[in-house]
């Protein structure tokens, strides 16, 4: 297969309800690549949820490989539940109710994920402004630290002081640790960067939250519309996918959850979609398979969007043109939203 058809047949797989594009993924051909893919892209416990009991009769070196992942990713997902309520305890003690945000929201929505198919790098709370430091000592006080990555060592500390100064041009506070956890947490301000923030005001992605409780701990879930429009900012805009011509499938997985769950629970009804929205859901469509009764938004072309990416796919130094340009750009929109950024990222360049 070329890359643009293993890329493709992975795509389907991971959206699930394929039973086609799940039967030729495993035959002995494709299921080294789609695995090699989908290591690329950190997705092997995803990929080995969706091919479920069909792994038995696949290549072994790969069925070892997606099921160790799994394996490895179903521990750390409970833990990062664990760790999730226990800092929302913590805040609670402190009289905040934090909301959550991104993948740690995913964990806790309905209908719930199969254990094991999202792989979370960290754990990112939502503060309103008066929450936000009164949070960071309760954690403080159960023994989590600030970590200062822009070091070429990194390093830890509890200055608040400094904690100030370093998230003063940025819409969360330095990530945060504990030993033995699993997870890194992030306290954030604001769902979205600053050059985002008046697409998707404060107030408004937290209208309509909902108030669970579990194992002593209370938090709030956003609305399932608010995360797919942060969602869509964040991954796709945010972190260069746009630019770079590329999908981020991670990205468009959870968005489908987002419809899921919003279908099952209902939608809100001040809500409008804009373009950048459903361009992206139309890639989601044509990729992962959304069908008409999920649909947020009017069907699109998006024939040029796939047509630039099945280029990007086929020719590694267009990538890497792409990827570099992307930066450029990504880092100017940056400091002309945020100026304040620029003596940090000098400094960090100059070491």
């Amino acid at each position: 297969m070329t890359t643009w058809e293993t890329f493709r047949l992975l795509c389907r797989c991971l959206g699930g309800g394929d039973d086609a594009a799940l039967e030729a993924a495993c035959s002995v051909d494709a299921l080294p690549q789609l695995t090699e893919l989908a290591g690329s892209r950190d997705l092997l416990p995803a990929l080995a949820v969706r091919l479920g009991s069909r792994l038995s009769s696949g290549d072994p070196a790969s069925v070892t490989a997606l099921q160790s992942a799994l394996q490895d990713n179903t521990r750390r997902q409970l833990h990062l539940q664990a760790q999730a309520l226990k800092a929302a305890r913590a805040m609670n003690a402190a009289g905040v109710e934090p909301v959550l945000l991104k993948g740690t929201a995913l964990m806790f929505v309905q209908p719930a994920p199969p254990p094991g198919l999202r792989k979370q790098v960290d754990i990112d709370l939502l503060l309103e402004p008066a929450a936000l430091w009164p949070s960071a000592q309760a954690l403080l006080a159960q023994g989590y630290q600030f970590c200062d990555y822009h070091r070429k060592t990194p390093e830890l500390f509890t200055d608040l002081d400094r904690a100030r100064q370093l998230s003063a041009h940025h819409h969360h506070l330095p990530p945060m640790l504990r030993a033995g956890q699993h997870a890194t947490l992030e306290l954030h301000s604001h769902p979205l960067p600053r050059r985002y923030q008046r697409q998707l005001p404060l107030a408004a992605f937290l209208e309509n939250t909902q108030r669970l409780e579990q194992h002593g701990a209370a938090f709030h879930l956003p609305a399932a519309a608010r995360q797919r429009q942060a969602l869509v900012y964040a991954a796709y805009l945010h972190d260069g996918y746009a630019a770079r011509r590329d999908f981020p499938i991670r990205a468009g997985m959870d968005y489908k959850a987002l419809l899921e769950a919003e279908q099952a629970g209902g939608g809100i009804t001040n809500f409008s979609v804009d373009k950048t929205l459903c361009q992206f859901e139309q890639l989601v469509d044509e990729l992962l398979g959304l069908g008409p009764a999920l649909r947020s938004c009017p069907s699109s072309d998006a024939g040029p969007d796939l047509a630039a990416l099945r280029r990007r796919l086929a020719s590694p130094s267009l990538a890497r043109a792409l990827d570099m340009q992307a930066r450029w750009r990504h880092l100017g929109a940056a400091l002309l939203f945020n100026a304040g950024k620029l003596p940090r990222y000098l400094r960090g360049q100059l070491r």
